[in-house]
């Protein structure tokens, strides 16, 4: 299944939801657009209740009442079969089919690790009750900002981000890319989280500086991040293939001994490594991010100081234990750009 539309959080169209129907609080609120093609607001209530607006004539198109708070809604168009509205209360899944054909509902055990966050993924290969989490600004204080806003989609934004998740102040470090990042602990350009779960609970009481999270929202970011695949890699995206070049830019990548730091298949490891670069505040050790998608991640080096791959290797020379050939370097940017 795939969303019809992102969410968008609880925005300026909820007074006017709220002041047509007000009786009970507007816990959750997703914009789409619906059968006939119009534009409409799909409600959950505090109440259990969720409700189809035609957002252009504020009057309500389709209605259903469930057994605990709507905590999550969605409009969702499956690849095959008809347009579905999904609501999640605390502990269950619910799936209505607007062709009234039927309403499904599934229900876990609150707080364990098959969370209904989890078992929403797994079922309708669909990562949108979680990608709540990673597109809620309520997270933040006063609402600044959500996780989306530098790790867009769940990539990055490219930018510098004075964090304050590596301990230290004054020292911006690059966004790293969260695409593939299930697969790359330990996390932090430091490397001391263990755990994504710890990740995610430092980022938003640190970087974000939120309130605690709930453990049912680290469990929601939590998922949503265990679903975000590796980047592609440029190279293939663009049809650029030449075997050979591949091959003896691979010979360039052990001879140099990348992999020391890069192991592949990951070509990441769990160790920190003086790579010639410091901080502002004097640290020369860094957790090397996966080369899985490199040639999507510029600019390179925690402060982005290098702004292609080649320069990385021309101008910074990059734990280069050898003088490159403009054939070898070919060579390596080649096999880089392919993984």
């Amino acid at each position: 299944m795939q969303s019809t539309v992102r969410y968008v959080g609880l925005d300026v169209h909820k007074e006017t939801i709220v002041m047509a129907v007000a009786e009970s609080e507007v816990t959750a609120l997703e914009i789409g657009v619906w059968t006939a093609g119009q534009t409409v607001a799909v409600v959950g209530r505090d109440d259990g209740s969720a409700e189809v607006w035609d957002i252009s004539t504020n009057s309500p198109l389709a209605s259903w009442k469930h057994t605990g708070s709507v905590k999550h809604i969605a409009l969702v168009q499956p690849e095959e079969g008809p347009l579905v509205v999904v609501a999640r209360d605390k502990s269950t899944l619910w799936v209505h089919d607007l062709s009234g054909a039927h309403t499904a509902s599934v229900e876990t055990a609150h707080g364990k690790d098959d969370s209904i966050s989890a078992l929403a993924v797994s079922c309708f290969n669909d990562e949108w009750i979680c990608a709540t989490a990673h597109y809620n600004a309520r997270l933040s204080l006063d609402g600044w900002f959500s996780c989306h806003s530098c790790h867009t989609d769940g990539h990055s934004n490219g930018r510098l981000n004075d964090n304050f998740t590596d301990g230290s102040f004054g020292t911006p470090k690059r966004v790293l890319s969260l695409l593939g990042v299930k697969d790359t602990e330990p996390w932090a350009w430091n490397g001391k989280m263990a755990d994504l779960d710890t990740q995610v609970r430092h980022s938003v009481t640190s970087t974000m500086h939120g309130g605690k999270p709930t453990a049912e929202q680290v469990r929601d970011l939590t998922a949503y991040l265990k679903t975000l695949p590796p980047p592609p890699a440029l190279a293939k995206a663009r049809g650029v293939n030449d075997p050979d070049s591949l091959k003896r830019g691979r010979r360039v990548f052990e001879r140099e001994k990348c992999a020391t730091c890069h192991t592949p298949p990951l070509y990441t490891s769990a160790g920190t490594y003086d790579v010639g670069v410091r901080d502002e505040a004097g640290e020369t050790r860094f957790n090397p991010p996966s080369l899985r998608g490199v040639s999507q991640a510029g600019p390179y080096f925690h402060d982005n100081r290098a702004g292609s791959l080649e320069e990385v290797f021309t101008r910074h020379r990059h734990k280069l234990a050898n003088q490159l050939s403009a054939e070898e370097l070919d060579d390596l940017l080649h096999f880089l750009n392919s993984l």
